[in-house]
């Protein structure tokens, strides 16, 4: 379909091929398959197929995790051998593997403390030393619009992982990110007993990191039901209240906050319209942008900009292709 039309699948022709491949000699048999596929609802035969070929790679990635275990477990509490033994695991991948480049350009992390894989991670290195613990899993096993196995979804047993870091580890306060549907996938067992943290919002992404000054920030949609009013806070008292209220964008369809901090400023960046694709929903005119505000702490607290240098809703990235 990308360099021919479909219907002439299968004449007798020449067809052109940006990739090299003589499509001449495969497509009598492609017209058959194709026939085939059509005749037989091919369309839920090739679901079956690719949901058989995750479940096997998800089978082969729980094998390699199994043996790469057991070697840390002959390692012990020797921290820097089970990090040299995990990272060779890794060794290679980062011209493919964009994670590491992206955390250390946004993050003040030394080596030693980057993790290639939080399921190879024992927490006992970091027990007693974490004030906040921040993280989730992977909202796909969860979500409305996946297929909801939740727990037997092999990225959902990252959860497994989360809730062990934070028996090993235990922080004073830890904060678990994920979709709505979390909560109820299996009737609400999974989360007996959690509570409503009382800042309001939708269950979206949100944003709380730990200031230069020993602060707290938080950027969330606070008090609002959908995604719109992103908001930022600071709490002095690790998270007991929050004060200020510095609204950074009003709009709709705002979400996904992220921060970092250099020379006295907090730049924080977001995206309006992301254009993430739902049934239903047409979302091909979307904006599409990131945006960035860079604010100080005072701005923050008087809820206004009073620092010279501030600035709010700065376009950094725009989509234009159309999808």
């Amino acid at each position: 379909k990308k360099d021919n039309p479909l219907e002439e699948l299968g004449l007798s022709r020449k067809f052109a091929s940006v990739d090299g491949i003589n499509w001449q000699l495969i497509t009598t048999d492609l017209k058959a398959l194709y026939d085939f596929l059509e005749e037989y609802n091919g369309k839920k035969i090739i679901r079956k197929v690719q949901d058989l070929a995750q479940r096997a790679g998800q089978l082969h990635e729980k094998i390699n995790y199994m043996a790469a275990q057991k070697e840390l477990e002959s390692l012990g509490a020797d921290w820097a051998a089970r990090k040299k033994y995990v990272d060779s695991l890794y060794a290679g991948l980062e011209s493919r593997n964009k994670v590491r480049q992206s955390y250390m350009a946004n993050y003040e992390l030394p080596e030693e403390h980057f993790h290639w894989n939080v399921a190879f991670l024992d927490g006992h290195q970091y027990k007693g030393e974490v004030d906040l613990f921040v993280g989730g899993s992977p909202c796909q096993s969860f979500s409305l619009v996946g297929k909801q196995r939740g727990l037997d979804d092999t990225r959902g047993t990252l959860f497994y992982e989360y809730a062990r870091l934070i028996d090993e580890i235990k922080p004073k306060v830890f904060i678990y990110e994920n979709v709505r549907a979390v909560t109820s996938h299996d009737g609400g067992k999974t989360w007996e007993g959690d509570g409503d943290s009382g800042l309001g919002g939708p269950n979206s992404r949100f944003c709380i990191r730990r200031l230069p000054s020993g602060n707290l920030l938080l950027i969330n949609h606070v008090g609002f039901t959908g995604r719109s009013h992103l908001t930022a806070l600071i709490s002095r008292d690790d998270g007991v209240t929050w004060e200020g209220g510095l609204l950074l964008d009003a709009r709709k369809d705002v979400s996904y906050p992220d921060a970092a901090f250099h020379d006295g400023y907090i730049y924080i960046v977001y995206d309006h319209e992301r254009g993430a694709a739902y049934k239903g929903v047409d979302y091909a005119n979307h904006a599409r942008e990131i945006f960035m505000a860079k604010v100080t702490e005072e701005d923050i607290l008087a809820g206004k900009l009073v620092s010279e240098g501030s600035r709010l809703q700065g376009v950094v990235n725009k989509l234009t292709t159309k999808l």
